[in-house]
């Protein structure tokens, strides 16, 4: 089918998974919309091409040749390559990816959907870029990232933290987060963890497990969840976008999987009291990941109608999935 002029559509994945999560919808969405789904930078196949902080054994092997230089963690060598000395992996380089990828690939204003981080770095994208965002629905949207203080918003207390995520990473930071991300990236943990947040378990199985442990194995995988865990928070918080997404008129639809553990609904009411004019609906069973349960929330609902001028109550139900309307 022929949908070059049609709207464009990008969806933006939760962390710990990658384009992949949206599988299940782009055929159906690419239908109606030009449809693109993105990995952050460090996440799902989006890595750096080459090592940006070698090691200095690692160098002499490559130099040699030697075959083992390409099984190394990247990114834990003394100084960094010149094109990576700014490189942290931070929601500002997801923000800045997301606003390359609009500029250099789709090539104009898009409508964004996001789950969980993505949710999050859509909204922080749409704040600062409204002019390149038609519209955003965020799907279980986590309200907070990141521990680390911002330097520009709190500067002192930003100094009292060693080190924001810029890499090479140190050695403190290595031996503090290696055992903890040996034990994330076990097999069992995962599972574990996704069943966790999912209200339908079924969906859980041995290929979304293999997909989201595909990722850690890229040498660059280790140093890149070092620095997720130490850089530093954004410019401006969660509550704050929505605000001005509100006052830029940004259409915005938050839908939210009512049983999900982490952002429970409380979060998606609350960010309709900071933008009223959102429509709001629960999904009922679903959890954190309402789009990956209920695959027929993004192509079936009135969800994929992004100009959001719909009725809920023309549409209660999607599938088994029960959609609900409140706080209109």
């Amino acid at each position: 089918m022929d949908n070059t002029d049609a709207p464009a559509l990008l969806l933006l994945p939760g962390f710990g998974v990658g384009s992949f999560h949206y599988d299940q919808q782009l055929r159906d969405l690419g239908r109606e919309y030009r449809v693109w789904a993105m990995d952050f930078l460090g996440q799902g196949k989006s890595w750096p091409s080459h090592d940006p902080a070698p090691a200095e054994e690692v160098m002499e092997e490559v130099l040699e040749g030697q075959a083992n230089a390409k099984i190394r963690d990247w990114g834990l060598g003394k100084t960094p390559e010149s094109w990576a000395q700014e490189l942290v992996y931070s929601v500002d380089t997801w923000r800045d990816q997301v606003h390359a990828f609009i500029e250099k690939v789709i090539g104009g204003p898009v409508y964004i959907v996001g789950n969980s981080l993505g949710g999050y770095v859509g909204t922080y994208f749409a704040a600062t870029n409204p002019e390149l965002v038609k519209g955003i629905a965020l799907l279980n949207a986590t309200p907070f990232w990141a521990f680390t203080p911002n330097a520009r918003r709190y500067p002192l207390l930003s100094k009292l933290v060693p080190w924001g995520g810029l890499l090479p990473v140190p050695v403190i930071a290595k031996a503090i987060i290696r055992v903890w991300w040996d034990l994330l990236r076990n097999p069992i943990t995962v599972q574990k963890m996704i069943k966790l947040v999912y209200a339908d378990c079924s969906v859980v199985n041995d290929k979304l497990v293999g997909q989201m442990l595909e990722a850690t194995d890229h040498p660059a995988a280790f140093a890149a969840f070092t620095s997720i865990v130490f850089a530093p928070r954004a410019h401006t918080d969660f509550g704050q976008n929505l605000i001005s997404l509100k006052e830029t008129r940004t259409p915005m639809c938050l839908i939210y999987g009512k049983e999900d553990p982490w952002v429970v609904p409380f979060w998606g009411q609350r960010a309709k009291q900071r933008n009223p004019d959102a429509v709001y609906y629960e999904l009922s069973p679903a959890g954190h990941c309402p789009h990956h349960e209920a695959p027929e929330v993004l192509i079936s609902s009135p969800v994929t109608s992004l100009s959001f001028n719909f009725d809920l109550q023309q549409h209660p139900m999607v599938g088994a999935v029960l959609l609900t309307g409140v706080l209109k």
